[in-house]
């Protein structure tokens, strides 16, 4: 039996327990069994939405603005649970998803409590003592190692004060309350001490969101933070699902898989609903649920309760064979795991289905169960590939791009104009900014020219700014593109510092290239893209061209970190003035240094 070790806290009371009888995963909450992963994740979010149903509001705010800071879902798979030899990615996906569904939990307490005027939250690879913002207060998350988790307060006039924890409380209303006392006497004690006054109660009359529309909008604010966030999507589509959006929640579980096409959660997720859609009739809609629940189990093949749930639908779209096939590698699943209640459940199944279909059960006798996914998973050359835009700049043979673009690989690959390609490695991360150094296995045949890192924070409003890329390469071309625009504003969302909002259009496949201003001087990386569909829930229109480029400032901060490349560079500038160095003639010779970069898990 392999052993997970499992977070010592609040918002893990709710954490489902997972046991193994060979490599055979069980998901469970509070002792009942369910048939995915998904499912008791839901039965999570219920009980959670119960408990913060009884949380009663202050009248009044306690205190001003704050910020909460909780562990990224990387961070959470890589502390929050012992990995075994048995544990696959599922289960711990599946486990780390239930601590982020756990805290995401106590800051809606937080939020109910109206303890201040107003909260927003972020997610950080590491949480240790992050830096105070322009927020008035921080609350945190602070994670060092498998055994050291826990909740911090700080403020211009708090210093760093832990927030207690009582775990001899029991779990759900009474430890969520007692949390939120902590910090509210903290927060007391401390205004009486430093004189801080209570920000006054401004209430605007609105209509009262229900539970499904506020866990709507936050998993929103997540994809908007982090559109990569694979269980955010999960997460918002299942929250679509139950509120009856049916449309979007296949738009949600769709992009889920798209990031994470081997993980089944989202593929179950969608079944599920088109098994509901179907209303229990062959039609077209019962196939497409026959259809997600195959996938689910090449990636998952000893599931005994995809197989069962697959083999109910079979026998609704009236495929005798296919449901008895079902049900039978469910039983002998459900057999290996000793689980009582789906021995009975396959056997009465089995029993209907031999006389309906008028089948023997030494028809189906040497039935094997598969022990790792099929051959219709897809082959070696669809493995998720990320590709991305980054730029050579030094002699030393190191390349700028965007840290999204290679996170969670292992095999990078950065591709010149020539077609030459070089492996590289990452040298350098700034998770936090989106910023990550590789560097190369040696240098390339072709060489680059110089170019220059400017100052990003001599750019204005309006000023003119180019990148030069490979958006969607497998579509348009290895060849590189350029795009031009404006800077439209000096921050980003949320009047967010480190990026320059831009009007230079920035696809798939742009991330990680330089911005250029008009002497070509690089300041900025392209980074991302206002998610239209997600923008269009949050704010009710559709964004017009909104894109983000990291400023230069922060590329600068990183390089006393490799001083290799801070050999100084002559620069090529664009001066219209002087015929030789028109803007045509630049990008002839920085594109030598634009680079496609390929990375693979």
């Amino acid at each position: 039996m392999t052993k997970l070790k499992l977070r010592n806290f609040y918002p893990l009371f709710l954490l489902c327990l997972l046991f193994w009888t060979g490599c055979v995963p069980t998901f469970q909450y509070k002792g009942i069994t369910y048939p995915g992963s998904y499912q008791a994740l839901n039965a999570q979010r219920i009980d959670e939405r119960v408990v913060e149903g009884s949380v009663i509001p202050r009248q009044n705010n306690l205190a001003g603005t704050a910020k909460v800071i909780l562990p990224s879902f990387g961070t959470m798979k890589k502390y929050g649970v012992a990995h075994g030899p048995l544990a696959s990615e599922m289960i711990v996906d599946f486990i780390a998803g239930s601590l982020q569904q756990g805290y995401i939990s106590q800051t809606s307490f937080l939020r109910k409590r109206n303890i201040f005027k107003s909260l927003k939250v972020e997610r950080m690879d590491n949480t240790i003592d992050p830096e105070l913002g322009s927020e008035s207060y921080l609350i945190w998350m602070e994670v060092k190692s498998l055994d050291s988790w826990n909740w911090y307060l700080k403020s211009g006039n708090v210093k760093k004060h832990k927030i207690e924890m009582d775990l001899s409380l029991n779990p759900g209303l009474e430890r969520a309350n007692a949390w939120l006392n902590s910090i509210e006497t903290i927060l007391e004690t401390k205004a009486t001490k430093t004189k801080v006054a209570a920000v006054p109660e401004i209430r605007t009359p609105t209509s009262p969101q229900s539970k499904k529309e506020e866990d709507i909008e936050f998993y929103k604010r997540e994809i908007l933070s982090d559109p990569g966030n694979y269980m955010a999507h999960v997460n918002l589509g299942t929250a679509y699902k139950d509120n009856d959006q049916t449309e979007k929640a296949i738009y949600e579980y769709e992009k889920a898989i798209i990031i994470n096409p081997r993980d089944p959660l989202a593929y179950i997720g969608l079944g599920t609903l088109y098994f509901k859609l179907s209303a229990g009739r062959a039609n077209s809609e019962l196939n497409k649920a026959i259809y997600q629940y195959k996938k689910a189990i090449e990636l998952d093949p000893q599931n005994p309760s995809f197989l069962y749930t697959l083999g109910i639908m079979y026998d609704l779209n009236n495929e005798g064979s296919n449901a008895i096939i079902s049900i039978i590698k469910a039983q002998k699943l459900f057999l290996a795991k000793q689980d009582k209640k789906g021995i009975a459940d396959c056997r009465r199944n089995l029993r209907e289905y031999f006389k309906k279909y008028k089948y023997e059960p030494e028809d189906f006798e040497n039935i094997e169960i598969a022990t790792a996914p099929q051959s219709q998973q897809p082959p070696e050359a669809t493995e998720s590939v990320y590709s991305g835009t980054g730029f050579l700049f030094s002699a030393k043979d190191y390349v700028i791009t965007n840290w999204h673009v290679v996170r969670g690989t292992n095999n990078i690959k950065v591709k010149f104009l020539n077609g030459e390609k070089i492996k590289a490695e990452v040298a350098l991360k700034d998770p936090q900014n989106d910023i990550a150094f590789l560097k190369l296995e040696r240098q390339p045949q072709l060489p680059p020219s110089n170019l220059k890192i400017g100052d990003s924070s001599n750019m204005k409003m309006g000023d003119k700014v180019f990148t030069i890329g490979y958006p969607a390469h497998f579509l348009m071309g290895d060849n590189p593109k350029y795009t031009e625009g404006v800077v439209n504003a000096t921050s980003g969302l949320q009047d967010d510092p480190t990026v320059f909002q831009v009007s230079v259009e920035i696809q798939p496949g742009n991330s990680g290239g330089p911005l250029f201003n008009e002497t070509g001087e690089v300041i900025g990386i392209t980074s991302s893209s206002l998610d239209p569909e997600a923008a269009v829930e949050a704010f009710g229109t559709l964004p017009q061209n909104v894109n983000y480029a990291i400023k230069s400032t922060y590329i600068s901060a990183l390089l006393p970190m490799l001083p290799q490349t801070l050999i100084a560079s002559r620069g090529i500038m664009v001066i219209p003035t002087e015929p030789e160095n028109t803007l045509a003639n630049f990008i002839e010779k920085a594109k030598k240094n634009i680079v496609l970069i390929e990375a693979k898990e």
